[in-house]
């Protein structure tokens, strides 16, 4: 609502549909209708709003590792799998992308620190498919290795993520799902402390279902080339987790301990 030049009566300058109860062309027929006459009529981009700077997260097995090199292969993101945002991102999506803008990308741990230099992106069937080459000359990246290759050992399971730009969406209101046809990738991240807790290792203390299970991955883990504080950290962790083993805690009126809640305090893997 607003005055016309030169008029001093309140006049309606625009109407907004809903474009959950609209199309582009009911609008219109809507107008025509109530004799609305309209000197430009813009339509919707889509029922979500274009956002910058969205993340998308992948827990998947790691590919390949080349020791010696301090090289790894890993999906950063899978195609055609609805995720929790409702968004489905399906191949082809970063064609353009890799080819005008590869030189670009970067590959950080947590989308802050520097830690590789991608060596090949590429779109197979299942996914985002990254090689990079870590920088070990910084200690930040020789312990991201480090974590790489427990996990190896222990057939786990790593999180890494992508940050993009949306450029090009469909929308299917009806299942609520945006199909996204191509983005702008800015990074690929290895992904080290996610969940309510910032700071829960990648090694997932979360997964821990046992204390045995603790011990193994903190062992393997006192093995690898970390900072001094860090180990230091490790081995009173796995200490105190034998305590447990040699005097046992439980009986019918004990609460369970929280293997995990217990092991926060550590901060096991705090970059610093």
């Amino acid at each position: 609502m607003g005055k016309l030049k030169g008029e001093s009566m309140m006049t309606t300058q625009a109407y907004r549909f809903n474009i959950k109860y609209f199309t582009a062309d009911e609008a219109k027929t809507w107008c025509k209708e109530h004799n609305i006459k309209y000197i430009l009529f813009e339509a919707a981009t889509g029922g979500k709003e274009m956002k910058n700077d969205i993340y998308k997260s992948l827990n998947y097995e790691i590919k390949d590792l080349d020791g010696p090199q301090g090289i790894v292969t890993f999906y950063a993101n899978s195609f055609d799998k609805k995720d929790s945002d409702g968004d489905i991102i399906i191949k082809g999506s970063f064609k353009k992308t890799l080819k005008e803008n590869f030189k670009r990308i970067r590959h950080l741990l947590n989308h802050y620190d520097s830690i590789g230099v991608p060596i090949s992106i590429k779109e197979d069937n299942f996914g985002l498919l990254v090689q990079s080459q870590l920088i070990m000359g910084k200690q930040i990246a020789r312990e991201t290795f480090e974590e790489y290759k427990v996990y190896a050992e222990l057939e786990n399971t790593m999180e890494h993520s992508i940050r993009l730009d949306i450029v090009k969406f469909d929308e299917d209101r009806e299942s609520e799902t945006r199909i996204i046809r191509e983005a702008k990738l800015w990074d690929v991240s290895t992904i080290d402390k996610w969940g309510a807790n910032q700071w829960t290792p990648q090694l997932a203390l979360k997964q821990f279902d046992s204390v045995e299970d603790a011990i193994k991955t903190l062992e393997l883990l006192l093995k690898g080339r970390f900072s001094e504080d860090r180990l230091e950290n490790i081995e009173q962790a796995l200490n105190t987790l034998k305590s447990l083993i040699n005097e046992p805690h439980s009986t019918q009126d004990d609460e369970p301990i929280d293997i995990n809640v217990m092991l926060d305090k550590y901060e096991l893997f705090k970059t610093k």
